[in-house]
C-alpha cells in the first residue's frame, strides 16, 4: 500500500500522462519496509522523469496546485534537473522531488546538490522555511548563482539507462518502479537490506560521481543532453 500523499502523485501523474517512476530513497523504502524512510530532516518522496516529458510534469504542477501544492523549480546553468513540490501549509506531508534525468549513450546523468559544510546546513533550512512561507508561487533556484554557492555545491549522478528503460507497476498500484529494482538499489546503496543512518548520498551513494555534470560528462555530453528548453 502506498502512502496517501504518494497515492495521490502517483494517481494525477497517469491522469496527465506523465511517465515517472520511483527512485533513490523512496525505492529504497517500498522495497526494503514498504513504506517511506523515516530519518530526521530527510523526510521526502524521491521520484524521477526523462528530460523530455518535462511538458507533462508542467501538466502535473498545474494538477498538484489543485491540491494545495507550490512547486520549486531548480535550474544548473540554464538546465532544469529537479522539480519540488510542497505544501508549507501541512505538516504531515512531505517534499515531493522529481529528478530530471537527461541520456546519453547507455547511461543518464542529473546533477546531485549537496550542503558544502555540514555546520551551514541549518542556516539554510531556517532560510527555506521562511521563504516558503512567505511565498507560495512557483520558484526558481539557479545553481552558481549567488548566495547558493555559499552553501550547496553540485556532485553528478551517473545511472545505466536500462535500470529507467524497463518499468513494472509497483504491487498493483500507479506507481511505477524499475523492473531490475535489486540491481539498482544495489548501485545506490550497496547492501541495500541494511539500514545506514546517517545517510550522505554525496558522499556514500554508489551512483554518485564527484564533481558537477561538465567535469563529469564533459561539455559536449551536456550539450547533447540538454536540448530541452526550461
Amino acid at each position: 500500500m502506498l502512502s496517501p500523499q504518494l497515492q495521490l502523485v502517483a494517481e494525477t501523474a497517469a491522469a496527465v500522462g506523465l511517465p515517472t517512476w520511483a527512485d533513490t530513497g523512496t525505492a529504497l523504502g517500498l522495497a526494503r519496509q514498504g513504506g517511506t524512510i523515516h530519518e530526521p530532516g530527510k523526510d521526502d518522496i524521491d521520484l524521477s522523469v526523462w528530460e523530455e516529458d518535462l511538458s507533462e510534469l508542467h501538466a502535473l504542477g498545474e494538477a498538484l496546485a489543485e491540491h494545495g501544492y507550490a512547486q520549486e523549480r531548480w535550474f544548473w546553468r540554464g538546465l532544469p534537473f529537479k522539480v519540488k513540490f510542497y505544501r508549507s501549509d501541512d505538516t504531515t506531508s512531505y517534499p515531493v522531488d522529481f529528478k530530471i534525468y537527461r541520456r546519453l549513450g547507455g547511461e543518464c546523468w542529473t546533477p546531485l546538490v549537496y550542503h558544502r559544510r555540514v555546520r551551514t546546513k541549518p542556516l539554510w533550512s531556517i532560510a527555506r522555511r521562511l521563504r516558503e512561507r512567505a511565498e507560495r508561487n512557483s520558484q526558481e533556484m539557479h545553481l552558481g548563482r549567488w548566495p547558493l554557492g555559499l552553501w550547496l555545491g553540485v556532485h553528478t549522478f551517473v545511472v545505466p539507462a536500462r535500470h529507467f528503460t524497463q518499468l513494472e507497476p509497483w504491487q498493483d498500484t500507479p506507481l511505477w518502479m524499475p523492473s531490475d529494482l535489486e540491481g539498482l538499489l544495489e548501485l545506490h546503496y550497496g547492501d541495500w537490506r541494511t539500514p545506514v543512518s546517517p545517510w550522505d548520498s554525496a558522499a556514500q551513494d554508489g551512483a554518485v560521481r564527484k564533481g558537477h555534470p561538465g567535469r563529469v560528462i564533459g561539455a559536449a555530453g551536456v550539450r547533447a543532453g540538454g536540448n530541452t528548453s526550461p
